[in-house]
Parts: structure tokens; C-alpha cells; sequence
């Protein structure tokens, strides 16, 4: 492969890495504007229904907070993280995702839509285009198969056959 495939390859992970720290610093936005409340009744819950709640929802604001219902708020920081990861992923190595902008430009396609434009009005529009038409390009770049350094790293090591030591 041609320095110049690789040097783009790396120009658009680049891009795309910077669309998920992006998203990181839009997850820490969202979560400074609606921090997480750690209000849990005891005292005043009771065994009955009072006029405005039933008895079994005295504590929901805990539960819209840290409960599974709280999962999209923390949407954009736990993604945006994971896809700034993929630069050097350490962890993520055992999996090796991406191994080609095919894969990546899904990941990104997902990132915009789950992560970004839901959040942060505008700020939140500007990253998940900026994802969108990273994906797109990342598109193109698996058609013409072009990788970047990182992929062409997981492709050495999945040709690279150990010799048996006897």
C-alpha cells in the first residue's frame, strides 16, 4: 500500500476520532446541565397511594437517574469515549474494531444518530454532520481500500502465523 492510501486513511480516522471526542465533550456538556440527582426517599415513602404518586414510585427520580431509563443521558459520553479509544484502543486490541472503514463508517453512523443529534441542540447537529460525513467519506476510502496505519497493524497481525516451538 502507497504511503499516500495510508497517510489518508490516517486523515480520516483522524477525523473521525476527533467527531468522538466531540461527542465525549458533548456527553460531559449534557451531564453538567442535567447532573445525575442522588435524592433517594425512605422517610417519606409510604405503603400506601397518596393523591399524586403510587406508593411503588416514591423513589423514580432515582430511577430516571441511575436506573435503565438513565441510559440515554449518558449516551453521548460512554460513546464518544469508546470512539475516542479507537485511535490506539489498548483494551479494544483484543477485538480489533475497526479493521476497515466499512466498519467505522457504521460505528460513525451510529454515533450521530445516538449520540450527538438528540444533544446539545446545535453543538450536537454540528458533531453528528461532522460523524456523517466522516462515515461517508470512510465509505468511499473501503471502496477504494484504503486503511489507515492502525488497520493495516490488525491486518499484519491476522497473517502473522506463529511457528511451532518443538
Amino acid at each position: 500500500m502507497s504511503r499516500n492510501t495510508c497517510m489518508a486513511g490516517n486523515l480520516i480516522q483522524y477525523v473521525g476520532v476527533f467527531s468522538s471526542v466531540l461527542t465525549f465533550v458533548l456527553g460531559i456538556i449534557h451531564i453538567y446541565v442535567k447532573p445525575p440527582s442522588f435524592k433517594l426517599h425512605f422517610k417519606s415513602c409510604g405503603w400506601a397511594d397518596d393523591d399524586m404518586t403510587t406508593w411503588v414510585d416514591c423513589n423514580s427520580e432515582w430511577q430516571n437517574n441511575w436506573g435503565l431509563t438513565a441510559v440515554p443521558g449518558w449516551c453521548p459520553l460512554f460513546v464518544g469515549a469508546f470512539g475516542a479509544m479507537m485511535l490506539r484502543p489498548g483494551i479494544m486490541q483484543v477485538c480489533g474494531f475497526p479493521r476497515n472503514f466499512l466498519q467505522y463508517g457504521f460505528w460513525l453512523i451510529f454515533q450521530a444518530f445516538f449520540s450527538d443529534f438528540g444533544y446539545g441542540g446545535k453543538i450536537g447537529v454540528v458533531t453528528g454532520w461532522i460523524a456523517i460525513c466522516t462515515a461517508i467519506v470512510s465509505f468511499v476510502a473501503a471502496g477504494l481500500h484504503i486503511k489507515s496505519t492502525r488497520m493495516l497493524e490488525l491486518e499484519a497481525e491476522d497473517n502473522f502465523i506463529p511457528k511451532d516451538e518443538d
